[in-house]
């Protein structure tokens, strides 16, 4: 399928079919199907943005350069009016002009890209109908082994989904979430204006007003919980609250610590989890970070992206050494 260059559109009807057919029933299946539905449901506009942003902050020819965009722009429009797609030739230009969009053409390999993520992150992905009456979620971990006598779970090394879940909910209260979000935006830029030019007046800062924009902030925060709960609840988020380890004592210390009742060994806790959120474009205009079930304080890093591919992308920009894989820094996560 990922291999003819069909519209996204027809892409996009296809993958949302087979994760309907999965559903919950084979979470793996149902999660690079819904990956790929993200992707596939917000291609088109996407290119067209990034071959603005090439067009605009690239190097063109010095001579007339401003009416490149536009045979491109309709190469990339008329790749979901044909049913083969866009011809090779055409295809080949669009991946010549911008190196953009050869990232957000949907790759024939996209349903491996799991395999080729670090293990060490986990993945939030949510995704709405196209009508916007119905929101998907899907959680990716690593995968653990069965638990043997003795021992515990090892991860097989690989991302896979564990979790789907859908839900009804209303397009008029989302559209009037974001219409809040966007006031709270303004409220801030404005506040934050406000307290630039009293500080340089030498002017205290309005403490009144600090608490009445703290206020609306949870306001939206609380109005974007009760909007994502009811899917956010199907999931298990245990894994972002901070673990206690003890390692195992030795027996030689066992006498002592016997002795000494009242104190007790420190140890320092597990490294937190790296967490990716996976939204689509109206979501991304939301405080997604500030939900409240991702405040267990387990986290070490938490940042956001358009797809997976998009994802994957980013993380190859830079190859890790050899010998490395599995383990990446922080820094390539946010």
């Amino acid at each position: 399928m990922l291999h003819h260059r069909l519209p996204s559109s027809a892409l996009a009807a296809a993958s949302l079919d087979m994760l309907e057919c999965h559903g919950r029933s084979d979470p793996a299946a149902s999660g690079q199907y819904l990956a790929l539905f993200q992707v596939c449901a917000s291609t088109p506009r996407r290119c067209l943005c990034a071959l603005r942003m090439a067009h605009r902050h690239g190097r063109p020819p010095p001579a007339r350069p401003g009416p490149r965009l536009g045979p491109h722009r309709t190469l990339l429009l008329s790749r979901e009016e044909r049913p083969g797609g866009t011809p090779t030739g055409a295809q080949d230009s669009l991946h010549g002009f911008s190196q953009a969009f050869s990232h957000l053409t949907i790759q024939p390999s996209h349903l491996n890209i799991l395999a080729e993520l670090p293990p060490n992150m986990k993945i939030l992905l949510l995704q709405h109908s196209e009508d916007g009456s119905e929101l998907y979620g899907a959680f990716y971990e690593v995968t653990r082994a069965p638990k043997q006598k003795g021992k515990t779970a090892q991860g097989t090394g690989s991302l896979a989904c564990t979790r789907v879940a859908k839900v009804p909910v209303r397009p008029r209260a989302l559209l009037a979430l974001r219409g809040r979000t966007r006031a709270f935006g303004l409220e801030a830029r404005l506040s934050l204006a406000e307290r630039g030019s009293e500080e340089r007046r030498g002017l205290p800062g309005d403490a009144a007003a600090e608490e009445t924009l703290g206020r609306h902030f949870r306001d939206v925060v609380r109005d974007m919980d009760d909007y994502l709960n009811p899917l956010l609840t199907q999931f298990d988020f245990s894994c972002f609250r901070p673990q206690a380890s003890s390692p195992p004592v030795p027996e030689m210390t066992k006498a002592k610590d016997k002795e000494e009742k009242g104190s007790s060994a420190k140890f320092p806790a597990e490294p937190g989890e790296c967490v990716v959120l996976l939204a689509d474009r109206k979501l991304l205009q939301l405080p997604l970070e500030a939900l409240t079930v991702l405040q267990g304080g387990g986290l070490s890093s938490l940042s956001r992206d358009f797809s997976l591919q998009l994802l994957h992308s980013r993380l190859n920009r830079e190859e890790p050494d050899k010998g490395s894989r599995g383990r990446w820094s922080r820094s390539q996560l946010t």
